[in-house]
């Protein structure tokens, strides 16, 4: 190709050299040094001009810049092994009947279709890498670097419009191959609708395997070469970009690509579009809602200059609330390790020496650990039962630079260790968990309907009597449910406004000026005014956050007590020859993994886990960030006191202490509902236990009970079996 090839195509458009440089966002006599000599023309720039210029950059010899990337294979195949040899027992190969309806009470013909099923979807799942930030802190690079090419459009300028959801190729559906192989189309445009499920966005990848929901027009909005991509899926900021682009607007959610990158063997990779740093986007769940959702692995990118801010504070707070998963139970799994907190140097003019960057990524963990330590911090260390702290939150922060593999280096390293090693085996972990806590409660059910069968074998006349006491009782189970449902009202509701009479006692606490100073000396003596200005509000909100999450999980607590001792009250009085321990817990899976499907952002399994994401989720992102956002005014007093003042007039100006108090509200009516559904689910199993026994009492056959006898020795025989590790 000849070096005016350039100059060519631009005279051929008609353009000028001035408005082709304008749509590249450079000067003019850079743009001519282009013509000049093309081979020097950055690849982010050919692609950019192959847009403007109508021209396909696979003509030109540099058509790629590739970056190293991570290879480590397939982590999984082991882990597969064993959920091969699981799925053996989905359905029986044994010659045991699974009809009976003598059972229904204890589930056991649905454990093959439900339980086991669900645990081994989740187990064959590939872990998911999120990259999130703000604006402009090379989220894209890093993403190609990880995948080994520059697969991604990258500008100077923010540059990601959609959620960009990246998956090995392989990993397609049947269905879908054909137009990824033979018609080249790798990226499909998905609107917000395609996540939608019951009039709530459920941002699910298995989502993505349902062939129907694809092929809908207005879920999948448009196929694309992973080139196009380079036109459709980024922002257009200048004018004449604007004028030229403004066909190939469409109004996509997501970005589903497929890529043979060796890196999406161990896990998919989200791209995200960058936090607005006046959060003004933030309010909006389709922003959050599918990283806090999809992610298994974070990686939170911030610029050097101004690294870890109040918003990347902010943020990462949220998001770290949202990181609590099973897997940090496992054995070795390192303290926040599914958390990786990097420094970009994005702007090439900022390159500090080796001990420079060393020093901000500290002093970046120190900025970061102060407002997480009274919240999160807590949260991890009773979940996991394991003492945190700043260093090994400080073990989390890398720096990365597309340009110097040996800035990048430990960051590569650790993530590959972690991909490869860390999470296969926390999640065979998890899953080995699972199946023994599960095998060990159809084993007592088993034990405990055998047992019961026994006796029954013994004593058929003295079981019809105890029927009929049953029946009697029925009717005075329901006049104690509708009074246990008056009492626990009442209980809420002062739990309630004890709780919110309590927040306001502590708030006025720590807001009095003599306290808020006091803290400011203790926190920031060292740091000076400037440090303290920046975050000592930050860190305050989160005590506050803090306390309003003590004096919740105490009232909850308090009354989850005193429904679990009316379930077992009742039970224990007339279920003695056949005893059921039930509980709060156990009641239809009752536990604090309900609350995920009443808040909208909760991940958690545990309770302070929602009240973070949900009291102080994104409502609180937005509280906050107003009460941070703290101008320095002078006067004669000590900047302490100042500074103090300031922010408790800024808390007292965003209504902090009425907007949590309303949240907890929530949370309390939310409680008593979720209560009232669990009373009502223990009330269709007395009725339902009733009924069963019934239709045994009526059996009168030694024979039948003896053949219902081996049934379920066989059943308790068959679970048994079930490998439990591997």
């Amino acid at each position: 190709m000849s070096n005016t090839w350039l100059r060519d195509l631009r005279n051929k458009k008609g353009y000028s050299q001035a408005f082709v440089a304008d749509y590249l966002n450079i000067s003019q006599s850079q743009y001519g040094r282009f013509e000049t000599d093309p081979d020097d023309i950055p690849f982010g720039k050919i692609k950019a001009l192959g847009i403007i210029l109508g021209f396909d950059p696979s003509e030109i010899d540099k058509i790629q810049y590739k970056f190293p990337g991570i290879n480590i294979g397939d982590p999984y195949e082991k882990n597969r092994e064993y959920s091969k040899v699981l799925k053996q027992y989905i359905l029986p190969k044994v010659e045991i009947s699974l009809e009976s309806n003598l059972f229904n009470l204890c589930d056991f013909n649905n454990l093959e279709s439900s339980q086991l099923s669900k645990f081994l979807e989740e187990f064959d799942q590939k872990p998911t890498v999120a990259i999130a930030g703000k604006f402009d802190t090379g989220k894209t690079r890093l993403a190609n670097y990880l995948l080994g090419g520059e697969y991604l459009p990258v500008r100077r300028q923010p540059a990601t419009k959609f959620l960009n959801i990246i998956r090995h190729i392989s990993d397609a559906p049947a269905w879908l191959r054909d137009r990824i192989y033979k018609e080249n189309e790798q990226v499909f445009l998905l609107s917000q609708n395609f996540w939608s499920d019951n009039d709530s966005l459920n941002f699910n990848l298995s989502y993505l395997e349902d062939e129907a929901r694809f092929n809908d027009t207005k879920n999948c909005l448009k196929s694309l070469t992973l080139y196009a991509l380079h036109e459709y899926g980024v922002y257009v900021h200048q004018p004449s970009q604007r004028a030229i682009f403004k066909h190939i607007e469409i109004p996509a959610h997501t970005a589903v690509i497929y890529i043979d990158s060796p890196f999406l063997l161990s896990c998919n990779l989200i791209d995200t579009p960058g936090v607005n740093e006046q959060l003004n986007l933030i309010v909006d769940d389709s922003r959050l809602k599918p990283i806090s959702e999809l992610m298994d692995v974070l990686i939170y990118m911030s610029q050097l200059n101004g690294f870890m801010d109040t918003v990347d504070q902010i943020i990462i707070k949220y998001f770290l609330s949202m990181s609590i998963k099973d897997v940090h139970r496992a054995k070795n799994h390192p303290m926040f390790g599914n958390v990786f907190l990097v420094c970009s140097q994005a702007s090439p003019s900022i390159i500090p020496k080796d001990n420079e960057l060393q020093e901000v990524l500290e002093t970046g963990a120190e900025r970061l650990y102060n407002p997480i330590e009274e919240s999160v911090v807590s949260i991890l260390e009773q979940y996991n039962d394991a003492e945190y702290s700043q260093a090994k939150l400080a073990e989390q922060f890398f720096s990365f630079w597309a340009e110097s593999d040996k800035r990048s280096e430990k960051l590569v390293k650790k993530l590959s260790e972690y991909l490869k090693v860390t999470l296969p085996k926390a999640y065979l972990f998890r899953l080995e968990e699972k199946i023994i806590q599960l095998k060990k409660n159809y084993d007592n059910q088993y034990d405990r309907v055998i047992h019961y069968f026994e006796n029954l074998k013994e004593n058929l006349q003295m079981a019809t009597v105890e029927l009929k006491r049953l029946e009697e009782y029925e009717l005075e189970i329901n006049r104690e449910m509708d009074r246990k449902r008056s009492e626990i009202k009442l209980f809420i509701n002062k739990q309630k406004t004890d709780g919110i009479n309590d927040f306001y006692t502590r708030v006025n606490k720590i807001l009095a000026l003599d306290q808020l100073e006091e803290i400011i000396n203790f926190k920031y003596k060292q740091h000076g005014r400037e440090e303290a200005t920046k975050n000592a509000p930050l860190f305050i909100f989160s005590k506050l956050e803090r306390e309003a999450i003590i004096i919740s999980e105490e009232g909850y607590e308090n009354s989850k007590q005193l429904l679990n001792e009316f379930c077992e009250t009742i039970y224990n009085d007339f279920n003695k020859s056949f005893k059921v321990t039930k509980s709060v817990d156990s009641i239809s899976d009752f536990s604090l993994n309900n609350y995920k499907l009443y808040f909208p952002f909760a991940r958690s399994t545990m309770l302070i886990g929602y009240l973070i994401s949900s009291v102080f989720g994104v409502p609180g992102l937005i509280i906050g960030f107003n009460i941070a956002m703290i101008a320095w005014v002078f006067n004669r007093e000590s900047w302490q006191k100042r500074l103090a003042k300031q922010i408790k007039d800024r808390f007292e100006e965003e209504a902090f202490v009425e907007k949590v108090s309303e949240k907890i509200e929530i949370f309390w009516n939310k409680l008593e509902e979720i209560f009232n559904k669990a009373l009502d689910e223990f009330e269709h199993d007395m009725k339902k236990l009733i009924k069963e026994r019934e239709k045994i009492v009526k059996m009168q056959n030694i024979s039948d009970i003896n053949n219902h006898i081996e049934h379920l020795k066989d059943l308790r025989e068959f679970f048994e079996k079930i490998p439990d590790s591997f």
